[in-house]
C-alpha cells in the first residue's frame, strides 16, 4: 500500500494495530524473526504508534487500540501514557483503559478511573464500563482476606464498592442487561454475599447461558452443592444451550460432592450429544477420580487418542487419591517411558505425595535427585522437605534450601522444623524459626515446634 504511494488514514491504522492486538493474544510460544510473537506484535505497534503521531491522526478509536495493544503485550506504563495525552476521550476511550487495568490486575487503578470518569459531566457510562468496574471489584475481592460477618465468611470493602456500582447501573437503567448481571453475580459470590448474588440472578427475567453458569460457580465456590444440584436440574427445563462453562462446573460440583450418578448422567449427555474434548474428558477423570470411581476414571482416559499432560496428571492424582500406590506408580512411569511426556510441576508433586505416603523414602529421594533444578512451586518444594524430613536426610534439606531459598514460605519452614524435632537438630531449627520470624507468620505451631525442639535438646 505504501508502496503504491497511498496514504494511511486512521482506518488503515485502527485496522493494523488491531492485527497487532490479534497476534499479542495468542498464548503459545510461537516465535517469528527469532523473537516471541508478543515482542515483534509491540515492536510493530510501536512503528505504527510513530506513524500515527508523524501523520498527525487524533482519531480516537486508533489511540483506545493503541493502548489496548501495549496493555496486552504487559506494557501498562505506555498504555497510561497514551491515554494521558489524548485531549478528547469518548467512553469507548475510557472503557478500553479500564479493561486493560482490570485484564493486568490492576483493580485499584481501575476503580480510580471509573471514579475520574463519573466526575466527568460529558462522559456518560454504558454497560461496558459498568461490567469492567465491577470485574475489578471481583479482582479487588480475590485479594482480601475476608472477615467473618452473620455467621458468613464477607469480603467487606469490594462488596462496598460493588453495591455502589450496582446502584449506579439501576439508576442508568442498565440493570436489565444480562451480561451486567453476570459480572455483578459473579462479584457478589466472590465477596461471600450469595444472597445477593441470587438475588440478581432471579431479578432478571430470561437468563441467557452465561448467566446460569455465573450462578452455578458461585454456588460451587461457596460450597453450596445442593444449591448447585438444583440449579443444574433447572437449567435443563428451561431450555437454555449449555456450553463447556457449564459442563465443567457441574463436573466440579460431582466431584466435591462425590455425585457419582449426576457424572454418569452428564458423561451420557456429553457424547450423546457429541461434545468430547479433551477439556471436558480431563474433567470427566478428575470427577471420576474424586467419587473414588476409578474404573469409569480410566475407561474414560482411555478413550483420549493422545493424552497431554494434564489429562495424565488427572488420572494419576485419582490412583494417588485412593492409596493404590502400585497403579499410581505405573501411570507415572507409563506417561514418561511410553508417552514420551515430561513430569511437570504437578506430576511431580503428586509423586513425592505418593512416596511420603507409601514410605517410599530412598525413591522420592532419587527422583528428588533428578528433579531438584526443576523445584519451583512452594507446594512441591514442602511435599520435598516433608520427605526428606521424615528420613532424617538433613544434608539433601540443606542442599534444596540453599538452592531455593527464594521459594521457602511457611509450610516449607515448618517442615524443617517438624524434621528438627524429629531428629534434634537444633541448629537447623534455629535457623528456620528465625527465617518464620522474618516474613511476620506462622502460628502458634512455629512457636510450638521449636519450643520443643529446645526441650528435647535440652533433655540430651
Amino acid at each position: 500500500m505504501l508502496q503504491c504511494g497511498v496514504a494511511p488514514n486512521e482506518w488503515t491504522f485502527s485496522t493494523m494495530i488491531q492485527a497487532c492486538c490479534a497476534l499479542a493474544n495468542q498464548v503459545d510460544d510461537s516465535f517469528q524473526y527469532g523473537k516471541p510473537l508478543y515482542m515483534l506484535s509491540l515492536e510493530i505497534g510501536h512503528a505504527f504508534h510513530e506513524d500515527v503521531l508523524r501523520t498527525g491522526c487524533t482519531d480516537l478509536h486508533v489511540f483506545s487500540s493503541l493502548f489496548t495493544l501495549y496493555s496486552r503485550c504487559g506494557n501498562l506504563e505506555e498504555a497510561e501514557s497514551v491515554f494521558c495525552s489524548m485531549f478528547i476521550r469518548d467512553t469507548v476511550s475510557w472503557n478500553a483503559m479500564l479493561s486493560a487495568y482490570v485484564e493486568q490486575g490492576e483493580a485499584k487503578k481501575a476503580l480510580q478511573l471509573f471514579s475520574l470518569m463519573e466526575k466527568d459531566s460529558v462522559m456518560k457510562p454504558n454497560p461496558l464500563t459498568f461490567i469492567a468496574a465491577i470485574q475489578a471489584c471481583r479482582t479487588l475481592a480475590e485479594k482480601e482476606e475476608p472477615t467473618f460477618v452473620k455467621g458468613r465468611m464477607i469480603k467487606e470493602t469490594p462488596l462496598e464498592i460493588g453495591r455502589a456500582l450496582h446502584v449506579d447501573a439501576q439508576i442508568c437503567g442498565m440493570a436489565s442487561n444480562y451480561f451486567l448481571g453476570s459480572a455483578l453475580v459473579n462479584m457478589y459470590g466472590k465477596c461471600g454475599s450469595i444472597l445477593e448474588a441470587e438475588r440478581v440472578f432471579h431479578g432478571l427475567k430470561h437468563c441467557n447461558i452465561a448467566l446460569w453458569n455465573a450462578m452455578l460457580s458461585v454456588y460451587i465456590e461457596e460450597d453450596e452443592l445442593d444449591k448447585a444440584l438444583l440449579l443444574y436440574a433447572k437449567t435443563f427445563q428451561s431450555g437454555v444451550d449449555l456450553n463447556d462453562i457449564t459442563f465443567s462446573c457441574i463436573l466440579e460440583m460431582c466431584g466435591e460432592a462425590g455425585c457419582l450418578d449426576v457424572c454418569w448422567q452428564t458423561h451420557y449427555t456429553l457424547v450423546f450429544s457429541g461434545n468430547t474434548g479433551k477439556t471436558l474428558v480431563t474433567s470427566l477423570i478428575h470427577a471420576y477420580g474424586n467419587c473414588a470411581s476409578m474404573e469409569d476414571a480410566k475407561a474414560t482416559f482411555e478413550t483420549l487418542g493422545h493424552p497431554d499432560i494434564i489429562s495424565w496428571n488427572a488420572t494419576f492424582a485419582g490412583h494417588a487419591r485412593s492409596g493404590s500406590i502400585i497403579e499410581s506408580m505405573t501411570i507415572f512411569h507409563e506417561m514418561q517411558h511410553h508417552s514420551g511426556i515430561i513430569p511437570d510441576e504437578v506430576s511431580s508433586l503428586l509423586y513425592m505425595s505418593v512416596c511420603n505416603h507409601a514410605g517410599l523414602v530412598s525413591l522420592g529421594i532419587e527422583y528428588l535427585t533428578r528433579s531438584l533444578a526443576k523445584i519451583l512451586d512452594p507446594t512441591f518444594l514442602a511435599s520435598i522437605l516433608d520427605l526428606l524430613g521424615r528420613a532424617g536426610d538433613f544434608s539433601s534439606i540443606h542442599h534444596v534450601c540453599h538452592r531455593s531459598q527464594k521459594q521457602l514460605d511457611i509450610p516449607s519452614l515448618l517442615c524443617i522444623l517438624r524434621a528438627c524435632y524429629t531428629h534434634e537438630n537444633i541448629e537447623l531449627g534455629n535457623s528456620a524459626f528465625d527465617q518464620v520470624l522474618r516474613l511476620h507468620s506462622g502460628g502458634a505451631s512455629a512457636y510450638v515446634l521449636m519450643h520443643n525442639i529446645v526441650q528435647s535438646s535440652e533433655a540430651c
